[in-house]
């Protein structure tokens, strides 16, 4: 009789030696998404060399490519190429960038990695490069490399104040890492400072008059709810926001926009040090024989094995973005501000 795991891996060479041919259909390309998935968690190195040839093949669809592309960094992990893969999906993302990149999963130039992280970085804006900074610091070659685009001015320097990415860098305990950051962000105002202007901007600009709660439900479906629930609505990965309207619009102000300034013990995320060398950040969800979950900012959960783990060690950190300033426009955060001063009533105990 042949096991879970054994008709698992049997589907993954069945479904991933398929795409090797030209013609691709709307049901093979679910199988193609769900066998990546499959070499990612069970490690399949042999089906290396057929990820290789599905990446070169400029004839599949990009979303196939990049499932490709992921499966062959699970394989081998590399910060760098990781932080790549949501640049992908700009779509202001020139295509001559993006095949760089997928030929780069393919082989790994420490070089030629680095001139691609470079022009990458530089083509989108600095909010945009919150997501690709925060997954660069995940090993080593990673942090040094963004230390290295601060430094020639490819990346905002904004990103090494971000809490996450300071959290991550220092568990990398990079040569002179500390000094190198006050040198990069000594001309910046203080993140304090920063963070209170903004808080009094958009305390100044909203009006219930304008905004709209039943636009503010939409907003919180694509930003919020993957972590956060009200009603029936959302995950429960983070706080239930049931009542929350209760609470003063200025405490909504800093909840949002400020994430870290008072987080309550129990959503305090982890950074965990592998034997690796690689940094994760996650919010801890539970214990499974000697695998332990956690959730990503995303509320994508995602396990470690407990012999990976070097160093675990409690942040005073919020899984929660702190980039909602500058990922919602002002109109957009005062409907969502609206939405969330409606939720008045407690969920029942």
């Amino acid at each position: 009789m042949i096991d879970g795991d054994d008709n698992s891996r049997g589907y993954a060479w069945l479904a991933v030696g398929r795409f090797s041919l030209a013609g691709v259909n709307a049901e093979e390309f679910l199988s193609f998404q769900a066998a990546a998935k499959l070499v990612k968690r069970f490690q399949l190195k042999d089906l290396h060399p057929e990820l290789d040839k599905l990446l070169a093949n400029e004839n599949l669809q990009r979303s196939q490519r990049v499932a490709a592309a992921e499966a062959l960094l699970a394989l081998k992990a590399d910060a760098r190429l990781s932080s790549l893969i949501p640049l992908l999906g700009i779509p202001t993302t020139d295509d001559s960038l993006r095949d760089a990149v997928f030929e780069n999963v393919r082989r790994r130039d420490d070089k030629q990695i680095v001139e691609v992280l470079a022009v990458a970085m530089a083509s989108v804006s600095a909010a945009e490069q919150t997501a690709p900074s925060n997954m660069l610091v995940g090993d080593a070659k990673g942090g040094e490399a963004l230390l290295g685009l601060v430094a020639v001015g490819k990346a905002s320097a904004r990103l090494l104040t971000l809490a996450t990415v300071r959290q991550k860098l220092n568990a990398l305990k990079l040569r002179n890492a500390d000094v190198r950051i006050t040198e990069l962000t000594s001309r910046l105002p203080s993140p304090n400072v920063t963070i209170a202007k903004l808080i009094a901007a958009r305390r100044k600009s909203f009006s219930t008059t304008t905004a709209s709660a039943v636009r503010g439900l939409e907003v919180f479906k694509q930003n919020c709810a993957a972590c956060h629930r009200i009603g029936k609505e959302g995950g429960l990965i983070a706080p239930q926001l049931d009542g929350i309207g209760l609470r003063p619009v200025d405490r909504l102000l800093e909840d949002v926009l400020d994430p870290n300034r008072n987080v309550d013990a129990a959503f305090r995320s982890t950074t965990i040090v592998l034997t690796s060398g690689k940094v994760c950040t996650g919010l801890f969800r539970r214990e499974q024989g000697q695998t332990l979950v956690f959730a990503d900012d995303k509320g994508k959960e995602f396990t470690i094995g407990k012999a990976e783990i070097e160093e675990p060690s409690k942040s005073p950190l919020s899984p929660m973005p702190g980039n909602f300033g500058e990922k919602l426009k002002a109109a957009q955060f005062n409907d969502l501000l609206a939405y969330l001063l409606q939720q008045r009533t407690k969920p029942v105990k």
